[in-house]
């Protein structure tokens, strides 16, 4: 599996920026960073994008979005089925990470969620190679219109 790439042209928030200060030489993503972002959203990515995995259970859970009444209620309802249960557990839409806005709405497209979806999904796999090098697993992608939006999940094999 390749690396998923993105033609810049697609961040509209980064061209408008750059427009709006460009002036001889061109700026960067790396520049783009440095005036507009910040240590916390990073480290909050990151959290996301290597996140920490927990084992309960026979099971496999991102921690940022484990809890055990959770847990026991999906437990009941799917019949303990663990596939099911992981992967309804698991699963993050790419569209809720971020506020939404009409700014927002117009600014970004399909593209980026997919692009964003689908690095997460290799962040993912080679996070679960890391913390659990004994145990296969699936990460999951679907998109429009099969999903609300980019989403993606993972579970035990």
């Amino acid at each position: 599996m390749s690396r998923p790439v993105l033609n810049h042209t697609e961040l509209k928030g980064f061209q408008a920026w750059k427009a709006e200060w460009e002036s001889g030489q061109p700026f960067t993503l790396k520049d783009y960073l440095y005036a507009n972002g910040n240590l916390d959203l990073a480290a909050a990515f990151i959290e996301y994008f290597w996140p920490e995995v927990i084992e309960h259970e026979g099971c496999y859970f991102l921690s940022l979005q484990y809890s055990n009444e959770s847990f026991l209620s999906w437990k009941k309802h799917l019949k303990n089925n663990k596939t099911r249960i992981e992967l309804v557990m698991n699963h993050v839409h790419i569209y809720d990470m971020f506020g939404s806005s009409e700014k927002q709405d117009q600014e970004y497209n399909l593209v980026v969620d997919e692009y964003i979806a689908l690095t997460m999904q290799q962040s993912w796999e080679a996070a679960l190679k890391i913390q659990f090098p004994n145990v296969n697993f699936r990460v999951t992608f679907e998109t429009e219109p099969n999903a609300y939006g980019p989403t993606i999940s993972f579970h035990a094999l």
